[in-house]
């Protein structure tokens, strides 16, 4: 029961901290520009097994999507 809890306020907590974040970074760029920068991150997601993926490509990876956003 207590372990519940906790599950629960570590939640609340989460959820809290993820709806700070919405405001400042939603709006950073126009609708459209924001969907085809959405498009091109999630291209680039499908070519790698995630679950897989070493540190070299993981590096690479967050190259390309700043790359792609720039």
């Amino acid at each position: 029961m207590h372990l519940n809890n906790l599950e629960q306020e570590q939640d609340t907590g989460n959820k809290k901290q993820n709806n700070n974040l919405l405001p400042s970074t939603f709006d950073l760029l126009p609708n459209s520009e924001h969907a085809l920068a959405y498009v091109k991150i999630k291209s680039l997601l499908e070519n790698y097994d995630l679950n897989n993926i070493t540190p070299l490509q993981a590096l690479q990876l967050l190259n390309k999507i700043k790359d792609d956003l720039k």
